[in-house]
């Protein structure tokens, strides 16, 4: 059957393979939106780590429930990471603010398949050592707190969870200068727009410390406000609770330490939220670069000039997966379109087949029906011999007339 008219079924089949197409492309267009599930996070970030070399990723710790705390290095592999400049990210301590662990994902994806060609670039002095899911247990909830009802970010300085003590062990080995908290407002805060907020000119963290954050906060956010996105520049005073976590590093670690917040209300597309952060972090990146004499200063501010980073372990680079060639991937769609319109085929004949037999039972069904009713309403009887009509068997044969030659 399919044989008997093919161009109808070829636009069929093509319309079909179209429509496919296009609900497969707005499934992955609206998906892009949607949060990523803890494990479907930790098998991203495993792909974009074999996929590059800049990437390694290590286990910082377990959470409350035993969840993995992965701890991402986006570096420079002919760099020694002592020689750079560590900027430690902190994401989704909280665990119903998806933004920052979305970030990180797409930030990574992006650098492990070569479409940020400035930040590997920037990786010769620069290092990020990112935490993409602090609190896995309150990702896999969709809430706030821990496992063990605590919000993670009042918990500095008591680390009463295993979580925040799992990022301070991480901080006590690799000594990042730069920290960056990594938040988004709820419709619970009265807050209304971005903001970034560093150390005033009174807390105690030090004047020339104080002085050099401002300074990267203002160069940074002026950056970003020139692209036509505003941010509100905060800086915290002594007063303020000093059991968050960028304020506990910038006190107790002598780090330069930020908090970045999102306002989902004023930007409700996560996609663009997530654009912020990337911009934020590539945007420290290149002031970092720029300002080649910071790193000494920051060494001297926080008594590193003679601290040797420790060796990142082997295990943190899982072996490159080489793509496919070109050609390969060619012949691998080549064979599956043709399984389908083999598949195609096969239902079109199977259908047509399955068809004629529906028709036909169908008309003996019909014929059937019509003989019942036909006997019972009496109007069919047995055929009766005419009475002039003998029986053949009865009958006497006439006798065949002889030939003449007889």
């Amino acid at each position: 059957m399919f044989f008997l008219n093919p161009c109808k079924h070829w636009l069929r089949f093509l319309a079909a393979s179209l429509s496919l197409l296009c609900l497969a492309s707005f499934n992955a267009v609206s998906t892009q939106a949607q949060p990523v599930a803890y494990p479907l996070a930790l098998r991203k970030l495993r792909e974009a780590a074999r996929s590059s070399e800049h990437i390694g990723i290590v286990s910082a710790g377990a959470s409350k429930e035993g969840r993995d705390i992965p701890l991402v290095v986006l570096r420079d592999p002919q760099t020694p990471v002592g020689k750079t400049v560590r900027i430690l990210v902190l994401c989704r301590q909280h665990g119903d603010e998806a933004a920052s662990t979305e970030a990180a994902l797409q930030w990574l994806a992006r650098a492990a398949g070569g479409k940020e060609a400035e930040l590997i670039g920037l990786l010769r002095r620069v290092s990020y050592f990112i935490l993409p899911v602090i609190n896995p247990d309150g990702m896999v909830r969709n809430r706030r707190d821990n496992a063990a009802g605590v919000d993670l970010n009042r918990d500095w300085g008591v680390f009463s969870q295993p979580e925040t003590r799992a990022v301070r062990s991480v901080f006590r080995k690799w000594r990042p200068q730069i920290v960056v908290d990594m938040h988004e407002w709820t419709s619970r805060d009265p807050h209304y727009r971005n903001m970034v907020e560093a150390p005033g000119p009174e807390t105690p963290v030090g004047k020339e410390l104080g002085h050099i954050a401002r300074r990267l906060q203002q160069e940074a956010l002026a950056r970003l406000e020139s692209h036509g996105k505003p941010f509100d520049r905060i800086h915290y005073r002594p007063v303020s609770n000093p059991r968050l976590a960028h304020r506990y590093f910038a006190a107790q670690g002598r780090a330069i330490a930020f908090l970045f917040e999102t306002q989902p209300q004023a930007i409700p597309s996560m996609p663009r939220r997530t654009a912020l952060y990337r911009s934020l972090l590539l945007n420290l990146g290149r002031l970092l670069n720029h300002h080649a004499t910071l790193k000494g200063d920051l060494d001297r501010l926080q008594r590193l000039t003679a601290w040797q980073a420790p060796p990142l372990p082997e295990s943190a680079f899982p072996p490159r997966s080489e793509p496919r060639p070109p050609w390969q991937t060619a012949a691998i769609w080549s064979a599956i379109l043709a399984y389908a319109m083999v598949l195609f085929a096969v239902s079109q004949r199977q259908s047509g087949r399955i068809e004629a037999h529906r028709r036909l039972l169908t008309r003996t069904k019909h014929n059937i029906r019509i003989g019942q009713r036909a006997i019972l309403a009496g109007k069919r009887k047995p055929a009766k011999t005419p009475a002039t009509q003998k029986p053949l068997e009865g009958r006497e044969k006439p006798a065949r007339k002889r030939s003449m030659a007889a």
